[in-house]
């Protein structure tokens, strides 16, 4: 009879509670974001993002616009869901409308990324990945806002998804597939030409990284097709033929994306200028001055640890995997090479990210789930691969749970309830409580007559979204142009009337005062006084 191991392995399958302990997790913080779709005011983005869709809703024609550099794919998408749902114009829309289809391709990203990572690891790595983006902090907190990133987080994860398996396959429908999902990332945002860069540059940092440790992995033998990183070339076909296969396939799939592009972008081809202004965006773009920021502040307010918020739970054991990968044989050796690849691209990103003088915070979106499931990975060979003992799983079990329960209370600190004052680090000047509140009374003591909204500069949204009822007596004037005449209300943006007119005002409107953004940009309003004040 074999002496019994020494040593007791990590158990071969999860105790059932634990996949029933996740599902619930995830479902819980689903039904929070839904619940909580309209508690955060919209951000000056959103609102912008908003008028768009009420101009399509409208019947409007909207042509891609170069110095925005956002597609009009999500727009188009959410457009015709909306019309389905009712909708026909800006006054009928409301948080949740605009909001929806954003979380949803939030988290449709993270089950193409769960189901991904359990196809090619298995149902542990797949555990550990949804816990990991699915309480991601900073995944959670810009889930619910209608910005492009989650659109572009879902369409490069089924690119890379697609291309994974068209160079394992070599079938046409993988092919298709990733042409049809890189034509719709490129009709998203022009962030995708970055995206498609850094694959290239995780590509090559592969094949240099087989070079300098002189390994030889079969798939690399015909370059780039080593992404397929368990193919296998068919003893009835030659080299030649495997490669001439491969070719005709990117071929197909560049021609399907191209073509998908062209479509969103001239508008079905009936505004050609769009295919050179989707070109021209890159050159005309101009980033704003409070946009600007030092290369440092994505390492050091976003990525990592500021305030009590940061998002190492994945970059963490993202960093501490690929020192192991550079300096241990056996982890080269285990290393899923698909889900390397796609963490170098995300530290590509981040790279050319901070080197790029424009700075946001939702834009570490993509790069930090380009690293998630290598994270996961990561964690659980350390402590529940081959070789492990069920102390290294208790560990395991013990830092995994640490890490949750910090993401988890970012979260909660981060909920709409808290942030008015005081927004974290991840938050990129969020849109204060004071503005749907004042605007709300104004509004509700002002229902008939015009309205004069007085700002210092064009920086005025996201007011126009709360004034999108009263649209139609809403006028909006630079503070050179105090408007002359008789105003039901006035609203005054990071700009203070002059003593004359302030006296004025005081005597005959109730005057209140807020911030437009976290932490600043003071804003006030004005609406008549009840006939007994006078």
């Amino acid at each position: 009879m074999d002496e019994a191991p020494r040593h007791k392995p990590p158990t071969a399958r999860w105790p059932r509670w634990v996949f029933s302990l996740t599902l619930t997790l995830l479902v819980a913080c689903f039904v929070w974001q839904v619940t909580m779709i309209d508690a955060r005011p919209l951000h000056g983005d959103e609102a912008v993002q908003s008028y768009i869709l009420g101009e399509l809703l409208e019947g409007k024609t909207r042509v891609f616009d170069p110095e925005h550099f956002h597609g009009l794919l999500p727009h188009f998408l959410n457009a015709g869901w909306m019309s389905l749902a009712g909708k026909h114009g800006y006054a009928d829309l409301d948080a949740f409308d605009i909001r929806a289809g954003h979380l949803l391709a939030g988290w449709a990203a993270l089950a193409l990324m769960v189901f991904w990572v359990y196809k090619r690891l298995g149902a542990k790595p797949a555990i550990i990945v949804a816990l990991l983006w699915g309480l991601c902090p900073l995944a959670v907190y810009y889930n619910p806002i209608y910005f492009h990133e989650n659109f572009l987080l879902l369409t490069a994860l089924g690119v890379s998804w697609t291309l994974y398996n068209a160079l394992k396959t070599q079938r046409n429908r993988w092919w298709a597939a990733t042409g049809w999902f890189l034509g719709f990332l490129i009709s998203i945002k022009a962030t995708w030409l970055l995206i498609v860069i850094s694959w290239g540059c995780a590509a090559l940092a592969l094949f240099a990284l087989d070079k300098f440790f002189k390994q030889n992995h079969p798939p690399l033998r015909v370059g780039w097709r080593g992404l397929g990183d368990s193919a296998r070339i068919p003893q009835f076909k030659s080299r030649l033929e495997e490669r001439l296969d491969a070719w005709r396939g990117v071929i197909a799939a560049l021609i399907g994306a191209v073509v998908i592009a062209a479509v969103v972008y001239t508008n079905a081809f009936t505004h050609l200028q769009g295919a050179w202004d989707a070109v021209r965006t890159y050159v005309c773009y101009a980033t704003d001055p409070g946009h600007e920021k030092p290369w440092t502040y994505f390492l050091s307010d976003i990525l990592f640890y500021k305030d009590g918020f940061g998002q190492v739970a994945i970059t963490l054991p993202a960093l501490l995997g690929f020192a192991a990968i550079v300096f241990n044989g056996r982890w080269r050796a285990a290393c899923p090479r698909v889900f390397l690849w796609l963490a170098l691209s995300g530290a590509a990103q981040i790279v050319a990210y901070s080197i790029i003088n424009y700075k946001t915070s939702w834009t570490m979106l993509v790069p930090l789930a380009c690293l998630a499931p290598f994270s996961a990975w990561v964690f659980f060979y350390a402590f529940f691969g081959e070789g492990r003992t069920r102390a290294h799983g208790w560990a395991g079990a013990g830092l995994l749970a640490t890490a949750l329960l910090f993401d988890a209370s970012q979260i909660l600190r981060s909920a709409p309830a808290t942030e008015s004052r005081a927004a974290p680090p991840f938050a990129y000047v969020p849109t204060s409580v004071d503005v749907p509140q004042l605007v709300g009374e104004l509004l509700k003591n002002t229902p008939s007559g015009d309205i004069a909204v007085i700002s210092d500069g064009p920086q005025i949204w996201p007011l126009p979204w709360y004034l999108r009822g009263a649209a139609n007596r809403t006028a909006y004037h630079d503070n050179a142009q105090i408007p002359p005449g008789d105003f039901a209300a006035y609203i005054f943006v990071n700009y203070a009337p002059d003593k004359k007119t302030a006296l004025s005002l005081r005597e005959h409107f109730i005057k209140k005062e807020g911030i437009l953004f976290v932490p600043g940009q003071p804003f006030s309003v004005y609406w008549n006084k009840p006939p007994a004040l006078h």
